[in-house]
């Protein structure tokens, strides 16, 4: 199955979480079986890891796909679910429509991708860090070992793909960002380790599709230097802006 069909999937299952079919992601997690589908003539099959939910309509699924050895973080775009959220949420990024001053990102994006590193893990199963917690950066790093060969790959449609390119960005931003006040889930130090290409022996790749613009010309720099080289930013049908926020 071509990457880019699978990574959409991934977009549309975690998009749409309210839908009614959806449920069956979360019974296959309970039952802890792979998740099956018949996409354009092709049988896919997703091992479901973790399905985290922020608030709202606000979701990150974890899936694991067996055939091309690859982990695939998956964030959910904006996606209002009435009136109250598209007030609530709209009236939120107007707050914080500016660029952080330490790492230069927009403060949204940041924001939002440290909603999902600290948000508590709902699964029972999960295992915690050193200081007894269970948040979404300890889900993510005991995924991570669970899958020591596997390649990742981080991707989400609208605001979920500027959140899959913030969050390994904010990763290697830690040290500085540590330093100047931010708060930090304990196993985010270990969990830089391990998204470091050089340190983790995996490919990490960034796939966003309809993203909005993330920062400026640094994390153009940052995106082409630290992510595969097939990672890429798909603005429109048809028009790849790779490299390019």
């Amino acid at each position: 199955m071509e990457t880019r069909a699978l990574l959409l999937l991934c977009c549309r299952l975690v998009s749409f979480m309210d839908a009614p079919a959806i449920p069956r992601l979360q019974a296959c997690l309970d039952a802890k079986k792979a998740f099956k589908v018949l996409v354009g003539g092709v049988n896919v099959e997703l091992q479901i890891e973790h399905l985290i939910h922020i608030g709202g309509n606000r979701w990150c699924g974890i899936f694991y796909h067996t055939l091309s050895n690859r982990l695939l973080f998956t964030f959910s775009g904006f996606n209002p679910r009435g009136v109250v959220d598209t007030v609530t949420y709209g009236v939120h990024a107007l707050s914080l429509q500016h660029i952080h001053p330490v790492c230069g990102v927009s403060e949204f994006l940041l924001d939002a991708a440290m909603q999902y590193m600290q948000h508590p893990d709902p699964n029972p199963d999960a295992v915690t860090d050193t200081n007894g917690t269970t948040d979404t950066s300890t889900c993510f790093l005991s995924v991570l070992h669970k899958y020591p060969t596997a390649d990742l790959t981080l991707t989400g449609f609208s605001m979920g793909g500027g959140v899959a390119t913030v969050i390994p960005y904010v990763l290697d931003m830690y040290p500085t960002l540590s330093q100047s006040g931010m708060t930090f889930p304990a196993s985010v130090s270990e969990l830089l380790d391990v998204f470091t290409r050089t340190r983790g022996g995996r490919k990490i790749t960034v796939i966003g599709f309809g993203s909005p613009r993330i920062g400026g010309a640094h994390i153009t720099q940052w995106f082409g230097e630290w992510c595969s080289q097939e990672s890429k930013h798909i603005v429109l049908a048809g028009v790849t802006d790779t490299h390019t926020h």
